[in-house]
């Protein structure tokens, strides 16, 4: 399953993160997004958007 199976991220502290691969089935209209984790602070503009503005 993962290290992970759900948490909460700190590039959107309002929202939730679920690991996909923990469960029975992948939902029909999910869409991936790659995302540079490696370099976080450089990207992490790129998902401000999901968060609720402060």
């Amino acid at each position: 399953c993962g290290i992970k199976p759900f948490y909460i991220p700190r590039s959107n502290p309002d929202g939730m993160d679920v690991n996909v691969n923990c469960l029975d089935e992948y939902p029909s209209n999910i869409t991936i997004v790659d995302f540079d984790g490696q370099n976080w602070e450089k990207n992490a503009h790129k998902v401000a958007h999901k968060s609720k503005p402060s």
